[in-house]
């Protein structure tokens, strides 16, 4: 009797792809176990199952659990494991169609591969929009902790306070040691590409002092560039065409504390 050889090569069809369903871990525990036994004695054959391993570690892991037809299963382990011998002639008709069945169930798990990385492309992808909108939102918030603090100090440190009325709403500008201003106002909701300017009278030319907008409620407060101030100034705000505003007034004024006409 001659001993059991330490190598399968050439291995059949058959050998691929039980070892590919292997790979994949589609494998009852007992059958695992037999092929494990398969692998032990044929290094050729582990080195495959290796690359087979390295390519089902790339399938998402989401892929639902699937398993080869059951015929190819046994008929297989039996050839795996001596009971049959290898057949040198074609592989009779029914054995290629359970070949072909397990084959078209490898075909189906990279379709499934594809479906499910085109689902991790999509999330990925509104993973990205809500990233940004946090981004959007963080800067937002840092951008109203400054500007709590600028409205804090400027309270703390006032030098002046100066009350705007008109027929289209009311305002506080507040000036501090330093010349920080801080505008509140209440005016109506501006249109798209419109802003509201600050003017500090000085003789009889109005100066810019910066621009601001209202939330969708009319409110405002905003911190606008330091600049030394007279004593008593006179302020106005009129509406000018966005982001930055107009070189001097090109509407009617909307509120101040310019004395009456």
């Amino acid at each position: 009797m001659q001993p059991e050889s330490t190598t399968m090569e050439p291995w059949s069809d058959d050998v691929f792809d039980l070892l590919t369903a292997y790979a994949l871990d589609a494998l009852e525990p007992e059958e695992m176990s037999r092929v494990s036994e398969l692998l032990a004695r044929d290094p050729e054959l582990q080195r495959q199952y290796a690359d087979l391993r390295a390519t089902a570690a790339l399938l998402p892991h989401a892929l639902p659990d699937a398993a080869p037809p059951p015929e190819l299963r046994q008929k297989v382990l039996d050839y795996a494991v001596g009971r049959a011998a290898p057949q040198a002639a074609p592989l009779p008709k029914r054995a290629e169609l359970v070949t072909r069945g397990l084959r078209n169930w490898l075909f189906g798990l990279g379709a499934l591969a594809v479906a499910a990385m085109a689902v991790a492309l999509i999330t990925l992808g509104q993973l990205g929009t809500v990233r940004a909108e946090l981004a959007q939102a963080q800067t937002k918030l840092d951008q109203q902790v400054v500007l709590n603090k600028q409205v804090a100090q400027a309270i703390a440190n006032q030098n002046q306070t100066v009350a705007l009325s008109g027929q289209a709403g009311s305002g506080t500008v507040i000036v501090d040691t330093g010349g920080q201003f801080v505008i509140a106002a209440a005016l109506p909701p501006l249109p798209t590409g419109r802003v509201y300017q600050l003017w500090v009278i000085e003789g009889q030319t109005p100066v810019s002092t910066g621009t601001f907008t209202v939330d969708a409620d009319g409110v405002a407060l905003a911190a606008l560039p330091t600049r030394q101030l007279p004593p008593n100034a006179l302020f106005a705000i009129t509406e000018e065409p966005g982001p930055d505003g107009s070189s001097g007034p090109t509407s009617d004024v909307l509120i101040s504390n310019l004395p009456p006409a």
